[in-house]
């Protein structure tokens, strides 16, 4: 399982793209105007490891993931329209709270 890096030298986080994809176990979506945007939504919540965007609707549907587990290959499967962002780095300013989840 992997797990985000937190780093402190980065302008914008690290993102593994898989197109036409989406992983199970997303939570509620949530609706932005841009991929951006829904990335950016992932960014700011401390628990979300990653996020797949639905394209083919407008505004977006962002779809969180709170559980690294779901990037897990038995757990991607393919998906016309989608695509899955997996989170790889976290970019955190000296203000930033490093977390830690049990497992």
């Amino acid at each position: 399982m992997f797990l985000c890096t937190l780093t402190t030298d980065c302008d914008r986080p690290g993102w593994d793209e898989r197109r036409d994809m989406t992983a199970l176990g997303a939570g509620d979506f949530v609706t932005r105007n841009t991929v951006d945007e829904c990335l950016d939504y992932c960014e700011g919540d401390v628990s979300c490891v990653g996020v797949d965007v639905d394209y083919d609707r407008n505004p977006k549907r962002c779809w969180p993931h709170t559980n690294s587990v779901n990037y897990l290959e038995d757990n991607i499967y393919g998906q016309p329209g989608t695509t899955s962002y997996q989170l790889l780095t976290r970019c955190m300013s000296d203000t930033t709270t490093p977390f830690t989840t049990g497992g």
